[in-house]
């Protein structure tokens, strides 16, 4: 036999045993996958799926399953990747279509989910499935009575459906039937027992609706079931924190630690469990103790670092990711380091050493999100809007509902005198991320700023229609009504806001306002005083209650309120110069000039009272020591 064709021989026969193998690696990865996966060993089995991913990146049952297990981590932009993966791929795969229309209810994006149930109905008008997932956009739009029969319509074919009778529970829930909700779910529990999706949701109905013991006894009979799964142990230990019983809660995670000593993630949790429940303190010291422990594991390091970062001790975070970087040669820690001490040094104003860590990232991998939004962040405040918009652009590429991304491309294209390009950003991430109520907010602002009052107000009704108590939208829709003099919609705002936030002094202070535009001194010092009454420190209430009373020609009721909350809370730096003022103007010297420096050394970085005090200076003829002050 020829030589070069007995060697095409052997080369064929070893990439047929190559690809035989590549199959058989595939297979036995995929099946050890879906063993964890039922086991509820979810982060294993993503490690297996996406080893049999690698051997055949465009199987779409393995992205699936990916997508899954990510769903099962709350992954969702992981598994919204998976799923546009498969869409991209054949565009009628009814279980990207139904899930990833899930992932857009969960994410608020509407539109998007009505969509794709409406595709897979368009096809098979009895799916139960799709109609389960149009009748929860129909219920989220406010359309109950059509979710409900189109709920009831699911569960007359498939009594006790897992996903139509939550969904059926949650309806009774909204219209206030408390123990029909908990029955609906108690049946389908029934009905589905190893459903334990089902028995969490009748846990949290039953905490909703203030019965403890049942909602804890579901969780413990979990827990008797599946005491591997780490995921149910951090959910009860949650409810049990919501319920005030935060000892109980801190041993389940305490016993979650010591059941799995290898899992670092219970450890990372009970951190952030700590942080909130028992003080950032408390969530240090455990930190520090087990990094003393585990030196090597650098999560716990950054855990610490964020920790540093969220109460502004900022040179402590910096000597820690130092320390890591000090370390280390190369790999994704070092990245990571280098970017926080990045975000770090902006916070502490050392712009030139943020910018030499951020490219030092960015040249080892181009498209590190964090590290390209942060460089956009300085070259917007060095000016050159270009490049901050050339940065924010790559970014939301890769990861388009980027909400830090797209808040700051649109002030790059504002700064770069491109209002519609701006306009157009912010439109399109209100779009995408429609329950981000900041990005509804930014784009109500810039049309305000572009005189475009009408649609300000509908963007703010947009916040408000997914977040009735937010009280940005409404003090920014209080505004465009003032600046029209419309007083009438004005005052309706500040019911409003009243009624949605009762312990907000905004509320009173509003009204207050209107009340004194009508002409109603009186009604409107009442308005003034609630506000106070809701929250005494309540700057601009109590300086327009001052204003109220000089203008009821009240002058010495004036002070001696003022007098009388500056006695009460003696940091009170507002009361003390309203007070000084209100003396200045009464001709009485030493007493304003005792209140000005009072609040000068409450708060040194206020300028109004240095400028109170040198006026005072002056009427007292030292004019020296005001050009000093």
């Amino acid at each position: 036999m020829h030589r070069s064709f007995r060697s095409s021989l052997f080369a064929i026969a070893v990439l047929l045993a190559a690809c035989g193998g590549a199959e058989d690696r595939k297979t036995v990865y995929f099946n050890k996958g879906k063993e964890l996966f039922a086991a509820e060993n979810y982060e294993k089995a993503r490690v297996e799926f996406q080893n049999a991913l690698q051997i055949e990146p465009k199987d779409l049952e393995l992205r699936m399953a990916l997508a899954e297990t990510m769903e099962k981590l709350e992954n969702w932009q992981g598994a919204a990747r998976q799923y546009l993966g498969i869409l991209n791929e054949d565009d009628k795969h009814t279980g990207a279509l139904l899930n990833l229309g899930r992932l857009y209810l969960l994410g608020n994006n509407d539109d998007k989910a009505r969509e794709h149930a409406e595709r897979i109905l368009s096809v098979d008008a009895d799916h139960t499935a799709a109609k389960t997932l149009l009748a929860g956009v129909e219920a989220k739009a406010g359309n109950r009575e059509r979710a409900e029969a189109l709920v009831d319509e699911v569960l007359s074919v498939q009594q006790h459906d897992p996903e139509a009778a939550s969904l059926k529970s949650s309806l009774q829930l909204f219209a206030g039937d408390i123990d029909a909700a908990v029955h609906t779910l108690e049946q389908a529990v029934a009905a589905n027992s190893g459903e334990r999706g089902l028995r969490i949701n009748l846990a949290r109905v039953n905490a909703r609706a203030g019965r403890q013991e049942p909602a804890i006894e579901v969780f413990r009979s979990l827990l008797e079931e599946v005491p591997d799964n780490l995921g149910y142990r951090h959910a009860f230990a949650k409810m049990l924190t919501a319920f005030g019983r935060v000892d109980d809660a801190d041993a389940v995670f305490a016993q979650a630690i010591t059941d799995f000593p290898d899992e670092q993630q219970a450890k990372l949790a009970y951190i952030e469990f700590l942080t909130g429940a028992r003080g950032v303190e408390r969530a240090v010291e455990e930190l520090e103790a087990l990094i003393e422990a585990e030196p090597e594991e650098r999560r716990f390091r950054f855990a610490l670092g964020r920790i540093y970062e969220a109460t502004s001790a900022f040179d402590e975070a910096a000597a820690l990711y130092r320390g890591i970087i000090n370390e280390l040669e190369e790999g994704p820690d070092l990245l990571r380091a280098k970017t926080r001490l990045a975000v770090v040094s902006t916070r502490q104003l050392e712009l030139t050493e943020a910018r030499r860590l951020v490219d030092e990232v960015l040249e080892e991998n181009p498209r590190d999100i964090e590290a390209l939004t942060l460089r956009g962040t300085l070259l917007l405040n060095e000016g050159d809007a270009a490049g901050a918009i050339s940065d924010l652009r790559t970014v939301l590429g890769d990861e388009p509902r980027e909400v830090r991304a797209v808040r700051l491309l649109a002030r790059a294209h504002q700064a770069n005198n491109e209002p519609e390009l701006a306009l157009d950003v912010l439109q399109r991430g209100v779009a995408d991320n429609p329950g981000e109520a900041v990005l509804g907010l930014d784009l109500a602002n810039l049309y305000s700023a572009n005189s475009r009052l009408d649609e300000a107000l509908a963007a703010l009704d947009a916040v408000l229609e997914r977040q009735p108590t937010s009280a940005p939208a409404l003090e920014g829709k209080f505004k465009i009504h003032l600046h029209r003099k419309d007083h009438a919609a004005a005052m309706t705002v500040a019911e409003a806001f009243k009624t949605a936030l009762p312990n907000d002094p905004r509320g009173h202070y509003f009204a207050g306002l209107m009340h004194r535009e009508a002409g109603d001194l009186e009604a409107s010092l009442g308005a003034f005083d609630e506000a106070l009454a809701t929250r005494p420190g309540a700057v601009q209430a109590l300086s327009e209650l001052v204003k109220t009373l000089i203008a009821l020609e009240r002058r010495d009721e004036a002070l001696a309120r003022l007098t009388a909350i500056a006695n009460e809370h003696p940091e009170h730096f507002v009361a003390h110069n309203l007070a000084g003022e209100m003396h200045l103007g009464g001709g009485e010297f030493k007493a304003a000039e005792a209140r000005f420096r009072r609040a000068i050394e409450i708060r040194p970085g206020w300028a109004i009272p240095y400028r109170n005090l040198a006026t005072t200076l002056v009427a007292t003829e030292r004019r020296e020591e005001a050009i000093e002050l």
